[in-house]
């Protein structure tokens, strides 16, 4: 059983919208997707009896847009959604065997057709640079494979050890 004298108690979650004026009237969206506008002190007081969080939708609008909904699980959502968003990258060595590289090619046209940036990247050392000059012709041969799916690799990038193409979905 636990003690109700936590040592270490949790810090109190953070606010997920701005206080403002309790007579300031907002629009409120329910879970069912129904909407009225009221006060501010109203749409807090019905989140705490539904015992849910007003989290803010659009707070530029007139008047600003809170839904009732857990914060957590909307916080979750945001982050997945921005991890998402993210550059996926695709490393290839350059003395890469051809199967390999048929797997990482496979790999980033997976992440292409899922809408994802794709950066195809070959790091060498200074005793591999023919190796990787060699891998970035090949990388440039294999950039039609990805015309379907991808916008041409037209913006290639040299960087002190890396050699770097970069595929945007269509």
């Amino acid at each position: 059983m636990k003690s109700t004298l936590d040592p270490f108690p949790a810090p109190p979650p953070p606010p997920t919208v701005p206080l403002l004026p309790d007579e300031t009237e907002i629009r409120l969206v329910r879970e069912d997707k129904s909407h009225e506008v009221l006060t501010y002190r109203r749409a807090v007081r019905e989140a705490q009896r539904a015992g849910l969080d007003l989290i803010g939708v659009a707070l530029t609008a007139q008047p600003p847009v809170f839904r009732l909904g857990n914060a957590d699980k909307a916080a979750h959502a945001a982050r997945q959604r921005e991890k998402d968003l993210r550059r996926k990258e695709v490393r290839i060595g350059p003395t890469v065997a051809e199967h390999d590289l048929q797997v990482k090619l496979k790999q980033a046209r997976g992440f292409v057709e899922k809408n994802h940036r794709v950066k195809l990247f070959v790091p060498y050392r200074m005793q591999q640079r023919q190796d990787a000059f060699v891998m970035l012709g090949r990388l440039r041969e294999l950039g039609s494979e990805f015309a379907a799916v991808a916008n041409p690799a037209e913006n290639e990038r040299l960087a002190r050890n890396t050699f770097a193409i970069f595929l945007s979905p269509k």
